[in-house]
């Protein structure tokens, strides 16, 4: 069908019409049957995961501090709301995020042999640059974040191209519009993961100009109306009060792209593939997986599915894990009940209600509670014709009930006073604070262990990509104690890199002022032994300091100066030949030593020592050995 596109300059991306494009093939009935069996993968996921969905806004509302219950109440009634969860989420997050940016680069290249060490190196510099350039470490601040909230969260990677950059980007996807596969926990394993978009019809328009899909009917597309265009985050809002009053929508469309195997009935083959269908009834893409690096001997693909996982506190062989707002759930509302029970108890203690008699009154409605106030009463035997029903003051206690469920909280989380940075009821010496906030950091490094896990696949899958489609140049800034060492150029389809991606976490996580005031404590103690000279190397020391202080100022601390060798008498300076020695006392590689000029005719030589004679053999047999190498 001829189309008519807006004018529109655009870069084909690279990642486009790869492999095979199984929509040329299917005849209407075809796409039909194919476009069903891929809807119908969407729904199964979409009603299994509907329960996960009302914990999900639940715990939304928790972390927004809202919460239906104080609705309607009463207006003389309290309706506060401490964000329990909340305040555990924010002490913990920026631990994480600490923990993986502070010591930069995040990820660490390790060469499976020593001919890799150079590419390791340029891999490097070249993953850090594409953390720099897509803003990665805002992409993982909201993902880390979405886990602690919901428990579990993904980034999704594609290759980009626009008028900017072209390059590997991560992206934080929504958790509302991530649909797997229910029978899988893992990733790796699941037959389909669906992430769903909303995108403008100019969108659309721009992802047909790359090449990412292929059959927009513009015509239908132009004449319809969107259809399931709600936005997750819009529609989280509207559950907490904001409102979601967008009525200029139709120009907005959803797209499904589901990333999985196809298996084929008709030829019983089964392919890995990527499909995207608008307001689920249009086939736009259907094509064999573009992210793939084939190998000689065998198949390789290395990112089937373009996603990785977060998991805050996984349960084994389930793919959502547990979230800190799940944790401190039931305490968040007893908390808050107890508050607001406190707080109309004490309303109700200043402001009391009075027991008025009517006879012993001249007019009930004229009566005016405050201070100096007269009430014209009449005599009724002694009874006071009104008085307060004074409650007991005994729920004042309650603060007390209070605070022993907040500690239940911290334990729950771990999130002890230490950790959030406060020092609690009881004062501690700093031994005592040093050893909670070591134990405290124990129940987060298993975060970072875990996001380690997800990150180690996201530095192998943005290489891997890198490789395959970044075909021009790319400007490494080689760094040192953050300021630009040199530049260098490197094109990463010519990277021959082999070994393993690691995360290259701080071991402080987030307690370096704790940390620093360990080292030294641990250095006073040190310089009072005799021989302390002689037992700490002090230069490393205070480097271990300084790290922790976060002095990075290379020139604070003087390298100490190798001494220069002492030449034995009689023993000759072999390094002064030509070609240098290597270390250990034998030939450079590639390098060959002539052999030492004769000595100067000088006369009678003095008469030599068994021992330098001994040397001078020594060093005439190297002399001869060199030379018949």
């Amino acid at each position: 069908m001829a189309k008519t596109l807006p004018k529109k300059s655009a870069k084909h991306n690279p990642s486009a019409g790869i492999g095979i494009n199984f929509l040329e093939h299917f005849v209407d009935d075809k796409k039909d049957e194919v476009c069903k069996r891929l809807i119908r993968d969407f729904e199964v996921s979409r009603d299994w995961r509907q329960p996960y969905r009302d914990r999900w806004i639940e715990n939304y509302q928790l972390y927004r501090m809202y919460s239906k219950y104080y609705e309607n109440r009463p207006k003389w009634q309290s309706g506060v709301f401490i964000g329990i969860g909340t305040q555990m989420v924010e002490t913990v997050h920026p631990r994480l995020t600490s923990a993986i940016y502070d010591t930069p680069p995040v990820w660490m290249a390790h060469p499976e042999s020593p001919k890799y060490r150079k590419a390791a190196q340029m891999t490097e510099q070249l993953l850090e640059v594409r953390v720099q350039a897509t803003g990665l470490f805002y992409e993982h601040f909201q993902t880390f974040k979405e886990m602690l909230i919901y428990g579990t969260a993904f980034q999704g990677i594609n290759y980009v191209v626009d008028d900017t950059y072209e390059g590997t980007k991560w992206t934080a996807t929504d958790l509302f519009d991530m649909y797997p596969d229910p029978a899988h926990s893992d990733v790796r394993d699941m037959r389909y993961l669906i992430r769903r978009h909303v995108y403008h019809v100019s969108e659309l328009y721009e992802l047909e100009r790359q090449g990412i899909i292929q059959d927009l009917d513009v015509k239908k597309i132009k004449d319809r109306r969107g259809t399931n265009n709600y936005i997750a985050h819009l529609d989280r809002l509207r559950t907490i009060g904001f409102g979601n009053s967008i009525n200029e929508m139709d120009d907005y469309h959803e797209v499904l792209e589901y990333w999985g195997k196809y298996y084929d009935r008709d030829t019983e083959t089964e392919f890995d593939i990527c499909a995207m269908i608008v307001d689920r009834n249009l086939f736009v893409k259907f094509d064999e997986n573009p992210y793939r690096i084939p190998n000689e001997t065998e198949g390789f693909y290395y990112a089937l599915k373009p996603f990785v996982k977060f998991l805050d506190t996984p349960v084994p062989h389930e793919t959502y894990g547990v979230s800190i707002i799940d944790m401190v759930k039931s305490l968040n509302y007893e908390i808050n009940d107890r508050r607001n029970m406190i707080n109309d108890a004490m309303q109700y203690a200043l402001a009391p209600v009075y027991l008025a008699y009517e006879q012993g009154l001249d007019d009930i409605n004229d009566i005016t509670i405050a201070p100096g106030t007269i009430i014209k009463a009449n005599y009724m035997g002694g009874a006071d014709p009104i008085k307060p029903l004074q409650k007991d003051l005994g729920f004042m206690h309650g603060y007390n009930d209070m605070e022993a469920m907040k500690q239940e909280a911290r334990d729950e989380t771990g999130v002890q006073h230490a950790v959030s940075g406060s020092e609690g009821n009881i004062r501690k010496t700093a031994t005592e604070a040093l050893t909670l906030a070591q134990e405290g950091s124990l129940r987060i490094k298993p975060r970072i262990q875990m996001i380690g896990h997800s990150l180690e696949q996201q530095g192998e899958m943005t290489f891997l990509m890198e490789r395959q489609f970044t075909d021009t140049e790319v400007l490494l800034q080689v760094f040192e104690n953050d300021k630009v060492k040199a530049f260098a150029k490197v094109t990463p389809t010519q990277l021959e890199f082999r070994g393993a991606f690691r995360l290259h976490a701080s071991s402080l996580h987030g307690l370096k002022a704790l940390t620093a005031q360990q080292r030294m404590e641990f250095a006073n103690v040190a310089m009072g032994l005799p021989g302390a000279e002689e037992i700490v190397d002090w230069r490393v020391m205070l480097k271990l300091i300084a790290e922790a202080l976060e002095i990075k100022d290379s020139n604070l601390i003087v390298e100490e100066k190798a001494p220069e060798p002492v030449q034995p008498q009689g023993v000759p300076d072999l390094s002064v030949l030509q070609g240098g020695m290597a270390p250990g006392g034998m030939p450079g590689a590639g390098q060959i030593m002539p052999p030492a000029p004769p000595p100067p005719d000088m006369g009678m030589q003095p008469t030599m020592s068994p021992i330098d004679e001994e040397l001078a053999a020594l060093q005439s047999q190297i002399q001869s050995d060199i030379q018949s190498i």
